[in-house]
């Protein structure tokens, strides 16, 4: 199993989280890592520039407080093309998510049509997709994370699975 914690912020201007606020992030996340059968833990928060350095400090207090537990992180397209501040981060993997990518997912796109593949290879082994923004072109080899906005029911997994099997 695999354990995700999404972190939000508020509506406001985002500003780098308090310290009270990265306590908490570690500690939902190492709440989360303990459950049973739990092999990988998964943070999934789009930081933006001002939350960067303390994303990166989050996750090597996680590295450091679960270091046998494969770490990993959902990131945004971009991060794994033009923008890769995620290089040096003490995680195992980046999972690019390809919907709502924003003003670069045109750019984006017409790569991985074109059989590109990231920049950065901690971007190689997964990709996310959400149902309702399914690409035309994935590289191959990938472990597939699949985002439904509407709760899972078996008729939504088959048809997901036969959208991304074309």
């Amino acid at each position: 199993m695999v354990a995700v914690v999404r972190v939000e912020r508020g509506r406001e201007r985002p500003t780098a989280p308090t310290a009270v606020q990265r306590a908490a992030v570690v500690a939902a996340a190492v709440e989360a890592a303990g459950l049973p059968r739990v092999f990988e833990l998964q943070i999934d928060w789009d930081a933006v520039t001002s939350e960067r350095d303390a994303y990166a400090a989050i996750l090597a207090e996680l590295r450091q407080r679960l270091p046998r537990l494969r770490l990993s992180i959902t990131a945004l397209a971009s991060w794994c093309f033009g923008d890769p501040w995620i290089l040096g981060l003490p995680i195992d993997d980046a999972v690019p998510m390809l919907f709502e990518m924003g003003p670069d997912g045109p750019s984006i796109r017409r790569a991985l049509e074109r059989s590109l593949d990231f920049r950065l290879p901690l971007c190689r082994s997964s990709v996310g997709l959400s149902t309702r923004e399914l690409p035309g072109r994935l590289p191959p080899g990938r472990r597939l994370w699949l985002f439904h906005d509407r709760p899972w029911t078996e008729a939504a997994f088959a048809e997901a699975t036969r959208e991304v099997s074309r």
